[in-house]
């Protein structure tokens, strides 16, 4: 790999030791695998190495500095020493072309953002992601987000007998379960993920507000199975349910073997689902994906929990259960309609598998990747 191939890193550190942030863009060779940049990055210990190096201030209260993922670094030509630190001159020269390679090539670009809450940026989100990604507030067409739904979803409630769940059932709104509830550490973590997963989703929401009343009119899309979510205050405000439509589509309606119902907030009110069914709904079988027995019920090849001869199994079993349908992502961006000049890029917010790329860079957008790390510690 030529220095060109490489990567280029830039750990970022706010004033709390708690805040940090990780931009990477990435150069794939033609016909080459794609570098898991954040493994690498921890794999490899290049942020621990950053913590010995001297970081250099820039705006918004950030510090940063550059350094070769030691993978993707193809030594000798490229030096991993002190000549390869930034400095207050040099750093943003490098990172500025960087990003004009990337932009002139149609490279995927991805962020790694912490997002730990900080007083006076709780509804900065998208503008921080695109201040990470060299890239304009202007060029955003959508923010697609995923949020984690390992405390919204419908399971949580069957771990209350087992005292594993993370929020009250018993309310209707759902919050995380209450301090009095909790006897151990292991308690305590379970109500602080939900707390986490709440002001996510939260600060996605209140950004999306905060950017519409700017003028920013990029389209908004969240998924998240059926469950909780749906019962939060937050989601349920006057003001973003007059901006969005919730919609509820099952995924073997899009082409998968289990049935997924999955709740989708969306600030493009011309999409209708349709899938294959022509609602985006399972319709009692009507998606064709599975059979149906003597007694007239339908059941579908897979499911995501219950019978263990038709569960989803396998190595990637979790990267296929947090995709999303092709079909369904197809759907959505021929509903937002092909890129405008000016206005050509997808923000994938949780993008983890990356299952809005192909769609993405079909419909001839650009795709800016994001992971979002670390909440607040447990």
């Amino acid at each position: 790999m030529s220095a060109t191939d490489a990567e280029l890193v830039v750990e970022m550190r706010g004033e709390d030791s708690e805040a940090a942030a990780v931009v990477v863009i990435e150069q794939q060779p033609v016909g080459g695998d794609e570098c898991n940049t954040a493994a690498a990055a921890e794999e490899h210990g290049t942020t621990a190495e950053a913590e010995d190096q001297e970081p250099t201030k820039v705006e918004g209260g950030f510090e940063w500095q550059t350094m070769l993922c030691a993978e993707c670094a193809p030594a000798p030509d490229i030096q991993t020493d002190s000549s390869t630190q930034t400095s207050e001159n040099s750093t943003p020269a490098v990172i500025e072309e960087e990003a004009q390679v990337a932009a002139a090539s149609a490279l995927l670009k991805r962020v790694q953002l912490d997002v730990t809450p900080k007083p006076g940026t709780f509804t900065l989100l998208m503008k921080t992601i695109c201040k990470l990604a060299e890239i304009s507030m202007e060029e955003c067409a959508s923010f697609v987000c995923s949020p984690p739904c390992e405390t919204f979803t419908l399971a949580d409630a069957s771990n209350l007998s087992r005292n594993n769940h993370t929020r009250d059932h018993s309310d209707p709104t759902k919050p995380p379960r209450s301090a009095e509830s909790c006897k151990t550490q292991l308690d305590w973590s379970r109500r602080r993920k939900a707390i986490n997963h709440d002001n996510l989703v939260r600060r996605i929401v209140h950004s999306f507000l905060s950017d519409r009343k700017e003028g920013w009119d990029y389209e908004l899309f969240i998924e998240n199975p059926v469950g909780s979510l749906r019962q939060r205050p937050y989601m349920r405000g006057e003001s973003f349910e007059e901006l969005t439509d919730r919609k509820t589509v099952n995924y073997c309606a899009y082409g998968f073997d289990y049935s997924k119902a999955t709740d989708i907030w969306t600030s493009l009110k011309t999409w209708k689902p349709a899938g294959r069914t022509g609602n985006g709904r399972c319709n009692l079988g009507a998606c064709g994906r599975g059979t149906r027995g003597r007694n007239g019920r339908f059941r579908h090849r897979q499911v995501i929990a219950g019978s263990a001869d038709r569960a989803v199994k396998g190595p990637n079993k979790k990267k296929q259960l947090w995709r999303l349908p092709g079909d369904l992502t197809a759907e959505w961006l021929a509903a937002l309609g092909p890129p405008q000049p000016g206005k050509d890029v997808i923000v994938d917010v949780f993008a983890g598998g990356e299952s809005w790329r192909a769609a993405v860079e079909a419909a001839g957008y650009g795709y800016v990747a994001v992971d979002i790390t670390a909440l607040i510690p447990n």
